[in-house]
């Protein structure tokens, strides 16, 4: 029982860092687009709805693959 315990605080602490991270790239989307709105209106794929979303996860993972590949500290 020990083992599934700590296996199901894993599987929680998982889901609360990716709300977390989340919640930070949805915030830093908001932020960018008060900044960038006339801009991102004028281009495709940058909406406020849905875009600017997709765009600025899409950024956030792509630095987390290149970081994959870095030795040391993450």
């Amino acid at each position: 029982m020990d083992e599934q315990q700590q296996a199901d605080k894993l599987t929680s602490d998982d889901q609360t860092m990716r709300d977390t991270r989340q919640n930070q790239l949805n915030a830093l989307a908001k932020q960018w687009y008060s900044a960038n709105s006339g801009w991102a209106d004028s281009h495709t794929g940058y909406s406020y709805e849905d875009g600017m979303y997709k765009q600025i996860a899409a950024a956030a993972n792509d630095g987390n693959e290149r970081a994959d590949g870095i030795a040391g500290d993450q």
